[in-house]
């Protein structure tokens, strides 16, 4: 396989928005992507402040909380047969929108060494027909209480919290920023690339 061939091919098989900093994702059949993320989405823009989240690099900066910095994570995305290992594992449907995420793929992998939520940094996607929707990895995303909460209190179990977290570790899926802006629909097709 050259470095020109996709790693991975499949399809979208959900999107969603979300509009409250609590809560699941909103289902939608089509999104729009921008330059500063997804239009409607509460964590669209070019910047963002730290959060509780951010640990690592308040840890390795001496920035605090509520501090602005670039926001290179206004997208999450996650990938179906991930999602699918992970409900096997907790005992309870991981259903979509439950991780907040925007995008659910279900890709077929040319590899066996990797998975949707251990591709590296700067990894393509690209979405549709097309090709001009392209967006970019940045980081893993890890399963937090933030989102566990809500999980166990959909189930009213208190008891998922800690399973939920072990269990999406690796499998949460991708931060994401667009490289470059489109339109995708539920059943777009996908391509994903090494970085270039």
């Amino acid at each position: 396989m050259s470095q020109r061939d996709p790693i991975a091919t499949g399809v979208i098989t959900w999107l969603g928005t979300n509009q409250t900093r609590k809560g699941f994702s909103r289902p939608r059949q089509r999104l729009i992507f921008r330059a500063d993320g997804i239009k409607g989405d509460r964590y669209r823009g070019f910047t963002r402040n730290l959060s509780g989240h951010d640990g690592p690099y308040i840890r390795r900066s001496g920035l605090e909380k509520r501090d602005v910095v670039v926001n290179h994570r206004p997208i999450t995305g996650a990938e179906e047969t991930e999602l699918e290992a992970a409900t096997r594992d907790i005992g309870q449907p991981v259903l979509p929108g439950m991780l907040r995420e925007n995008v659910i793929f279900l890709l077929k992998w040319n590899m066996h060494e990797i998975s949707f939520s251990t591709l590296p940094p700067r990894s393509l996607i690209v979405i549709g027909k097309k090709r001009g929707l392209i967006l970019e990895t940045t980081e893993e995303n890890s399963p937090c209480d933030g989102v566990a909460r809500p999980y166990a209190e959909h189930y009213g179990e208190k008891s998922l919290l800690p399973s939920f977290i072990k269990h999406l570790q690796h499998r949460r899926g991708q931060m994401i920023r667009v490289f470059s802006a489109g339109t995708a629909f539920v059943g777009d097709p996908v391509e994903v690339y090494w970085p270039v």
